[in-house]
């Protein structure tokens, strides 16, 4: 099965590998610049890396924090381009007849966990590492495979 994994945003983080006889094993792991840079290579993935299961972060916005109480919204200017290519990937993948699985970022702490490294929220340049997460997150609870280490 290959699979692909998205951390979108201004700088999208990649992660492609195949999981084979409980192994995963990648063979791109990239992180873009741009939207449209990202947008170019959603359409590289789904032309020719033709993944089957596109793992993509997903993205909620919530201008209230947990008590109900409204704190300064941190996207006040956003653009929007995590959500464009939240969609962009969406479209590619469901073009190429793929199956798409979002996940929230809560699902990263996990994911880090069963590959043995320390989350660490918001820390800089983990952007590609972010989508081996995700990925790794997809195959313990929605396939309920076991990871094996690699040698």
């Amino acid at each position: 099965m290959r699979l692909v994994g998205i951390d979108p945003g201004v700088n999208s983080g990649f992660f492609t590998a195949d999981f084979t006889d409980g192994k995963l094993v990648p063979f791109a792991v990239d992180v873009t610049r741009s939207q449209e840079e990202a947008e170019k290579y959603f359409r590289t993935l789904a032309e020719i890396v033709k993944p089957d299961v596109w793992v993509i972060e997903d993205y909620v916005i919530n201008p209230h924090n947990s008590k109900g109480q409204v704190y300064r919204y941190q996207h006040v200017n956003d653009k929007g381009i995590t959500l464009k290519l939240i969609g962009s990937a969406r479209a590619e993948a469901t073009r190429q007849g793929a199956l798409v699985v979002m996940q929230m970022s809560s699902a990263k702490p996990a994911g880090y966990g069963w590959m043995e490294k320390k989350y660490v929220r918001g820390k800089k340049g983990q952007h590609a590492l972010d989508a081996k997460a995700h990925v790794v997150y997809y195959l313990v609870t929605k396939c309920g495979m076991t990871l094996q280490k690699s040698s």
